[in-house]
């Protein structure tokens, strides 16, 4: 839902600092200033294109900017559109920050499992 509110508004503290932290090498400050970035830009989402967010949002952080255009693209996705886009961008990081306790801390490279003999390519 945080996702979707942020979409909706691109100042809504509370929403940005969820839906950032969630990401791998965000943290709550660097949340706080990502959203400072975007309030000072009046909610201009191209703000954040070159934000510098580290290494370790990786190929995360792009997606999100991606996520977000086609939320606000007019014409406006239908709600279902909206939740299926934001399920399948959220899906991989949060089975990979709370499926996989132990790699934790950011996306791990999914052909590993293949690596190790996994037929189904699931996570163990």
């Amino acid at each position: 839902m945080s996702l979707l509110r942020l979409a909706e508004n691109p100042r809504d503290l509370i929403a940005g600092i969820r839906v950032l932290q969630l990401l791998p090498g965000i943290g709550p400050k660097r949340a706080r200033q990502l959203m400072e970035l975007i309030a000072s830009s009046r909610g201009d989402w191209r703000v954040w294109d070159d934000a510098a967010v580290g290494k370790a949002a990786g190929a995360t952080w792009p997606q999100l900017l991606d996520v977000l255009r086609q939320l606000t693209a007019h014409p406006v996705p239908d709600l279902a559109s909206q939740v299926s886009l934001a399920r399948r961008f959220y899906e991989p990081i949060l089975q990979d920050k709370y499926d996989n306790p132990v790699r934790g801390n950011g996306i791990w490279n999914r052909s590993s499992s293949w690596l190790r003999g996994s037929p189904t390519g699931s996570r163990c």
